[in-house]
């Protein structure tokens, strides 16, 4: 194993090695990562007695699952909400995001989504008239509907940070 990882004979610690690669130069360090990231060790790591349960070693894995749609933020927040609410709550907010704010905002870059925006989409969504003239949607169910974005956000802000932008915004009075 310290031949594979290149630590000589003295050093008795693979941690040792991977702490000295932030004191090492950049050029050690990234010739020691790109060492590290081009080798498979999963035959060597199962011979070791604490890593026998181990079926599959990849040095890619993350720590949880990328979403593969365009919006990660949107259903990394979805994931993190999701266990503190009702099932029934929980899709009626998925079908907001899905049915109102991914069409209208797409893949805008969260950082670039500003309280001009988020007035015009609430006047679009408060213009939307049936048939016979009267509004699709009442103040409450645009307030509704707005509530994911604006908690995204102010995560997002934290997160990022950035200055968050809907500082200023008030809900429709219901």
């Amino acid at each position: 194993m310290r031949y594979l990882l290149g630590i000589g004979p003295q050093s008795t610690d693979v941690f040792r090695f991977l702490g000295s690669l932030s004191s090492a130069t950049q050029e050690t360090r990234t010739a020691s990562i790109l060492k590290l990231s081009g080798l498979d060790l999963t035959p060597y790591l199962l011979k070791k007695k604490g890593f026998k349960q181990l079926k599959q070693v990849s040095l890619k894995q993350d720590s949880f699952e990328v979403p593969k749609d365009d919006n990660h933020f949107l259903a990394l927040w979805l994931a993190q909400q999701a266990p503190k609410w009702k099932n029934s709550y929980r899709k009626t907010v998925e079908r907001n995001v899905h049915h109102y704010l991914i069409p209208f905002f797409g893949n805008t870059l969260i950082n670039e989504i500003c309280l001009n925006q988020l007035d015009q989409f609430r006047q679009q969504l408060t213009e939307m008239e049936k048939e016979d003239g009267s509004r699709t949607l009442s103040n409450a169910r645009v307030n509704n509907i707005l509530w994911p974005l604006i908690s995204i956000m102010i995560v997002a802000a934290e997160e990022f940070k950035f200055d968050y932008p809907f500082a200023r915004y008030r809900a429709l009075r219901e």
